[in-house]
């Protein structure tokens, strides 16, 4: 008798646990597509935003020369980089943070224009262009890089260095 009380109480609590872990299931869920709904819905407005942004860039002149680049912060949230006076674009474009910035997007894109083809001579494993920190990425080792040569054809402020050290095993 008490191998049978054991039991039926050992499978009611099994059933208690699997219905209470069911309810939390069901209740993180329901949150989940809750945050994909928020989530869709934010990026559905920064679209719009980025199109607006588009648009500008087309129509403005003085936008298109001061352009900068644009980013998605952590909060989803449309960002652009402006290389002017950002007072004078911030009035035409309501609901997207500026940030007044040294370099516009163009004269990034040329320094890596220029740099791309010397790669190999300066010890340039890869570059890429961040537009959130305005600064064109290189990649290399210290063992191989020039920074004075670099420093010789751009303007040093534009880049940052990411120097990793390579290991190469032979198993």
């Amino acid at each position: 008798m008490k191998k049978k009380g054991g039991l039926l109480l050992f499978m009611s609590l099994c059933l208690i646990l699997t219905l209470s872990q069911s309810t939390d299931i069901n209740a993180l869920e329901e949150e989940r597509n809750i945050n994909i709904e928020n989530i869709i819905k934010i990026q559905g407005n920064e679209l719009v935003k980025y199109e607006k942004i588009q648009s500008k860039l087309i129509e403005d002149k003085n936008f298109n020369d001061n352009y900068a680049g644009t980013f998605i912060d952590e909060l989803g949230e449309l960002n652009v980089n402006y290389a002017g006076d950002i007072k004078y674009i911030e009035k035409e474009i309501i609901g997207v943070k500026f940030h007044e910035v040294k370099y516009t997007k163009k004269y990034l894109e040329k320094t890596q224009e220029t740099l791309s083809p010397k790669m190999n001579e300066l010890g340039i494993l890869a570059m890429r262009l961040d537009e959130e920190n305005n600064k064109v990425i290189i990649y290399s080792t210290s063992k191989i890089l020039n920074k004075a040569k670099i420093q010789e054809i751009v303007d040093i402020d534009a880049i940052e260095f990411k120097l990793q050290e390579l290991i190469i095993q032979f198993n």
